[in-house]
């Protein structure tokens, strides 16, 4: 895997079918029919998943339409939108939706964590589909011996939310260092 930028990843998702039940990940998932250029554009609010879990953690971000807003960070840990030129270091140059997604986010999130931090509570990301397409990116780093859990909340804003959603998260783990990551998907069945 190579350094991939939006614009290799535009030209590369462009050449590549959709996959069939022929390849191995998509077997049980038959996409025909399935055309991601035929849905509307990124819509995005916030939601209240956070607020109904009644969590306690150590920091927050919220995504909505007009992007990332930031509720709360511990100190010294990076916790900030994510740099609209960054180059994805994760992508096969194989999977199509990864690279749909890489050509396309328009909200994103790094998450940095500098060595030796150790939160006890975790980290809470909640993003929000109200219909339409929603392309999320996120890139977190653990430097050496650093220690936390992260909570993505992908939800839909309701039972009957019509999206296609496309995330990506991109994990770098340094050595010594432990991420429990979460992903809770609580997308509408039309998602």
């Amino acid at each position: 895997m190579a350094t991939l930028t939006r614009e290799d990843a535009a030209k590369r998702f462009d050449e590549l079918p959709l996959p069939s039940t022929s390849d191995e990940h998509w077997r049980f998932t038959d996409l025909r029919g399935f055309d991601p250029e035929a849905v509307p554009g990124t819509q995005v609010v916030p939601g209240t998943s956070a607020a109904a879990l009644d969590l306690d953690v150590a920091g927050r971000a919220v995504v909505t339409e007009n992007g990332i807003e930031i509720v709360s960070a511990p100190e010294g840990v990076r916790f900030e939108p994510l740099p609209r030129n960054y180059d994805a270091k994760l992508i096969p140059d194989d999977d199509k939706f990864a690279l749909e997604n890489l050509a396309r986010w328009e909200h994103g999130l790094l998450v940095h964590v500098p060595k030796g931090v150790v939160l006890e509570k975790p980290l809470y990301v909640q993003v929000t589909s109200s219909g339409g397409s929603l392309f999320w990116r996120m890139v977190v780093i653990a430097e050496e011996g650093a220690r936390f859990t992260l909570i993505e909340d992908l939800g839909s804003a309701s039972d009957d939310t019509v999206a296609y959603t496309n995330a990506v998260v991109e994990l770098f783990v340094d050595p010594q260092a432990k991420i429990e990551y979460v992903s809770l998907q609580n997308l509408s069945k039309e998602t």
